[in-house]
């Protein structure tokens, strides 16, 4: 996975990127919110995003909002130089992984790289289980074996299938299944 660096600072952003290729994390980078949003849209690998708070044009916390729109799972990790504790409370509340102030901690940007990272990975890996889920006829009766037996035969035939029962019986599984 990659991350993207979003800040106004020149230094700030390469001093960050340095860090995270020593733990083998290819960064990009952004100079203003709008040219991080572009990067968000365009990066479909993207697993990160360090976003600073204070930019000119729009700033960081209008950014988190549009992030968070296109790109829900994505992590955030807002840095500033003027952080305070309701500043950190109120980007946590919008939907920020964490909160980091400046001068970063080199220890501290790597443990929350690979928190967020995990929890992406996580979060999928849950995402996909419960898609799968809901699209698997369970079961090892004999009657479900007859059932799932039909549906093959019929699933390969260009009849068309009623499929009634009562709410919650697994009628749009057996359609999934036809199909």
């Amino acid at each position: 996975m990659n991350a993207l660096i979003i800040d106004d600072e020149p230094a700030i952003r390469e001093t960050l990127k340095m860090t995270l290729k020593s733990a083998g994390i290819e960064a990009r980078l952004a100079e203003d919110g709008e040219t991080g949003l572009a990067a968000v849209d365009a990066q479909a690998d993207l697993g990160l995003v360090f976003l600073d708070i204070k930019m000119p044009g729009r700033d960081g916390m209008e950014v988190l909002s549009e992030i968070r729109n296109r790109r829900p799972e994505l992590p955030v990790i807002m840095i500033s130089g003027h952080g305070t504790i309701e500043t950190a409370v109120h980007a946590t509340k919008q939907g920020a992984f964490d909160f980091l102030e400046k001068p970063l901690d080199r220890d501290r940007v790597l443990l929350l790289a690979r928190n967020a990272f995990e929890t992406t990975r996580l979060m999928r890996a849950n995402r996909n289980l419960k898609e799968r889920a809901a699209t698997r006829l369970l079961g090892d009766s004999r009657p479900m074996r007859d059932l799932l037996e039909s549906l093959d035969r019929v699933a390969t035939t260009h009849a068309r299938v009623l499929i009634t029962g009562e709410n919650g019986t697994g009628k749009e599984l057996i359609a999934r299944r036809l199909h």
